[in-house]
């Protein structure tokens, strides 16, 4: 009896390291309770980015293609930097009169051929140009809550692991659904101790590629998809906006119910984001969550330069959409198929991804090192930004 209680008095001074063994948490100390004033810290700053994750993408296709009428690939780029910041006259809008946009080129008369704002277009470079200031800022205060958001899921007990994760997630969809109705890479800031050591594990450079590849073939697309939106379907800001609003109450519904009932499913089949706080360590936790962000937020610029060099070839452009001519049709429905086939050559990667905690913990452990796939990844990973600026 005096054995137990000296123990359970340890246990108490020392954060709860027999805990571990016996609820599987990764990492000792309490669980932090979902509604504690410090996760409702957490909870908030996830709001903000839902709010600004929401609203900042939803402006390049009503404002660079309805009002400036840039180019796709030129939106396609936009899209790539994420978000946006507009702090300088909007200007004059490309079509003066709304229903040019829905005539030919072809067709215009010289009164309405004049009145065109040639230059309305070159004005969206300077607005990327904020985008990606803005996107900094975000990436900064981002990764570091995943850090904190790791740490709290890795006190959990492996019944209940990862109910912080999609809590926290449920709340940043949940906000962007209210920026729906409102209409990188960085690894060197801060030093990153034993990086270079985990990403020789096979557990972590297995699971980059797949975030990776993965992810650069779900996002490819084609550079037309803004034009079509604004020519041919002719849909509103308010039916993008609607659109949005369902896809995230689906988003957040899906979230809460696998936080509440499903936390053992097969990651296989649900590609949950959980795998991340089983490889991150003690020690790098932030470091880790870092670089596997940093790869998922990489895999969505290479994803649009890619769609943009592989669109060059089709007649594609504003003027081909709005003459709907056989060769833009032709080329619409190729890139389209395109489009579809990477998407489904994306499942393909997921044999790479571990099923479950207990698997990933195994070939974290049992996997081994291997220097040349590790200088691989990043050899890889270096090629997609180099990629961006070629």
């Amino acid at each position: 009896m005096e054995t137990a209680t000296l123990l359970n008095a340890k246990t108490l001074r020392h954060g709860g390291d027999s805990d571990k063994s016996v609820t599987g948490a990764l990492r000792g100390g309490s669980e932090q309770p979902l509604l504690s004033p410090k996760t409702l810290g957490l909870l908030a700053k996830y709001a903000a980015a839902g709010l600004v994750y929401g609203t900042l993408p939803n402006t390049v296709t009503p404002f660079f293609t309805y009002y400036l009428n840039m180019e796709g690939t030129a939106t396609t780029v936009a899209a790539l930097c994420l978000f946006t910041m507009v702090c300088i006259p909007i200007g004059s809008p490309y079509f003066p009169d709304p229903e040019l946009r829905h005539a030919k080129p072809e067709d215009y008369t010289l009164e309405q051929e004049a009145s065109l704002h040639r230059q309305a277009p070159n004005t969206g470079g300077v607005r990327i140009v904020l985008m990606m200031l803005t996107t900094l800022g975000y990436l900064f205060a981002d990764v570091a809550s995943d850090a904190v958001v790791v740490k709290y899921a890795q006190r959990e007990p492996l019944a209940t692991r990862g109910r912080t994760q999609t809590f926290v997630y449920a709340t940043q969809y949940l906000f962007g659904i209210g920026a729906q109705v409102i209409t990188g890479f960085g690894l060197s800031s801060p030093p990153y101790g034993g990086l270079w050591l985990a990403i020789q594990n096979k557990a972590v450079y297995q699971v980059i590629a797949y975030l990776f590849f993965s992810g650069v073939c779900m996002g490819i697309s084609y550079v037309a998809q803004d034009p079509i939106t604004s020519y041919w379907v002719r849909a509103t800001s308010f039916n993008l906006s609607i659109s949005g609003l369902l896809s995230g109450t689906v988003m957040v519904a899906t979230l809460a119910a696998m936080g509440k009932y499903e936390l053992h499913w097969n990651w296989r089949t649900i590609q949950i984001i959980a795998t991340l706080s089983i490889l991150a360590g003690l020690d790098n936790e932030a470091a880790m969550y870092g670089l596997l962000s940093t790869v998922t937020n990489l895999s969505t610029p290479a994803a649009l330069t890619l769609t943009t060099r592989l669109n060059v070839p089709f007649k594609v452009h504003n003027d081909d959409i709005l003459n709907d001519r056989y060769e833009a049709r032709r080329g619409i429905i190729v890139t389209m198929r395109f489009w579809y086939a990477l998407k489904l050559a994306s499942l393909t990667f997921r044999s790479w991804l571990p099923r479950q905690k207990a698997e990933t913990q195994a070939l974290k452990r049992n996997g081994g090192a291997n220097p040349h796939l590790g200088g691989l990844t990043i050899a890889y990973l270096l090629g997609a930004v180099l990629l961006e600026f070629y």
